[in-house]
């Protein structure tokens, strides 16, 4: 008789396949398209005098944080591979295959060690660097703070870049605790019970075709016996 797969198990497979299908997606987006967009950031409306202070706040940024490309880059990229090995140890804990335990607890400890890493890195550099790069940008712009396109892009962007910076880290707080959870559960007994019970089938089935393979044919008689 198949082991019965526990329910925690079963949603955080679930999870787990929608999780790495977002982060596989996202992931390819960041790297491919948002590049482009950025780098055809349309110019105001106002005409050609109208400072484009989207423009102006990301490069100053790259000026106070120089190494964020960098540490954005090697960050999507990691989700990729961890997003692809969620869902692969999600469809090994459909199957209550003991690899795909070991793999999403591997891929869960992993994504929590760069959820930290990340966090810090956010509080002790991004954080600052955003401050430092919408205060030298308001004072380029001080004598023109007045003009309408511009108050209206400068009042946007800090809202935007402030807004956009605490619910990222928010997401990464909230995904963590996720991967608390995954870890507890599947070292919970009713999992562990539920991998050892599916795993010991397997050796025994494999067991039992070594010996029919090993004993040969059955004769006649024995057949009938």
């Amino acid at each position: 008789m198949t082991p019965r797969r526990p329910t925690g198990v079963i949603v955080i497979a679930i999870l787990n396949i929608v999780l790495g299908a977002f982060g596989l997606l996202g992931g390819l987006c960041a790297l491919t398209v948002l590049p482009a967009l950025q780098s055809a950031m349309p110019q105001p409306a106002g005409g050609k005098d109208v400072p484009n202070v989207g423009k102006m706040i990301q490069d100053e940024l790259e000026k106070q944080d120089p190494n964020n490309k960098t540490v954005s880059t090697g960050q999507l990229g990691l989700g990729l591979l961890l997003g692809l090995g969620m869902i692969v140890g999600a469809i090994g804990l459909l199957k209550l295959q003991p690899w795909g335990r070991t793999l999403t607890m591997a891929v869960a400890a992993l994504e929590l060690l760069i959820g930290l890493v990340g966090l810090g890195y956010a509080v002790a550099v991004t954080l600052p660097a955003t401050e430092r790069a919408l205060t030298n940008v308001r004072e380029q712009l001080e004598p023109r703070k007045n003009e309408q396109p511009v108050a209206a892009q400068l009042q946007a962007l800090d809202v935007g870049a402030k807004v956009g910076l605490f619910a990222g880290l928010g997401v990464s707080a909230a995904m963590m605790v996720y991967y608390v959870i995954v870890l507890l559960v599947l070292n919970g007994a009713k999992a562990k019970a539920a991998f050892a019970g599916a795993a010991a089938m397997d050796e025994g089935s494999a067991d039992y075709d070594d010996r029919r393979r090993d004993e040969g044919p059955l004769d006649y008689d024995d057949r009938h016996r």
